[in-house]
């Protein structure tokens, strides 16, 4: 994820509102993780990598916590992708 340079104006609103949906500092770090963890969304399975507006994104937050973006072989994005399945 490229690093953040400023949070001001509407990033800085969503940062506050996201915190106030989870006041606790170990969500957060858990959820970075996730993204740094799934190969989609590091970039390491492509050239599009998420970047942090997208990751403070309520819908997207929700996807990542869902486990839609996770390095799994029967994820169904991954099945959209074409992504062989080993288990088959």
């Amino acid at each position: 994820m490229p690093k953040i340079v400023s949070i001001k104006g509407t990033r800085l609103s969503r940062v506050k509102k996201r915190w106030e949906e989870n006041p606790n500092e170990e969500f957060f770090v858990e959820y970075f993780n996730k993204i740094l963890k799934s190969d989609f969304l590091s970039g390491r399975s492509d050239s599009w990598k998420c970047f942090f507006d997208w990751a403070i994104n309520p819908t997207n937050m929700q996807k990542v916590l869902e486990g839609n973006y996770t390095n799994d072989d029967n994820n169904w994005l991954d099945s959209l992708r074409n992504k062989p399945n080993d288990n088959k």
